[in-house]
């Protein structure tokens, strides 16, 4: 059986982030296709298509107002390597000045489940993340 993308979200989706406590429902909780404004290609000054422009986020889980991270201590138990350190420090750093996007690229071998689990322990810590959701795809 084939389902839609709206049938999947609705059997699967929101149901695990129901039992997971989130009130998919709740307006102050989850916001569903949120729309992400996008800049244009170089060169275009108006939409080309409805679409051109925009992204779209299926879920968007709203957390509590949130602490400073940049006095955040990161747990050097967890991610300890000075390089690990500093990419989570600037993603801590970058999330405080509003920043939308973030990028690490890290090579093979260097710890890049290790570093995004000690940013979410920071995360948590400060208030900033209650639940978090790693996909991998």
């Amino acid at each position: 059986m084939t389902r839609t993308e709206a049938q999947t979200r609705f059997e699967l989706n929101d149901s695990q982030l129901a039992q997971s406590g989130w009130n998919v429902k709740g307006p102050t909780q989850v916001i569903e296709e949120f729309d992400i404004l996008t800049p244009l290609p170089l060169g275009v000054a108006e939409p080309r298509t409805p679409y051109e422009g925009h992204q779209f986020s299926d879920y968007v889980l709203l957390g509590k107002d949130r602490k400073p991270l940049t006095q955040e201590l990161i747990n050097t138990a967890i991610a300890g390597r000075d390089y690990q350190i500093r990419a989570i420090r600037a993603v801590l750093e970058g999330i405080e000045q509003k920043k939308r996007d973030v990028l690490l690229v890290m090579a093979t071998g260097t710890g890049k489940t290790l570093t995004c689990i000690a940013m979410v322990d920071a995360l948590m810590r400060a208030g900033h993340a209650e639940k978090v959701l790693l996909l991998v795809t």
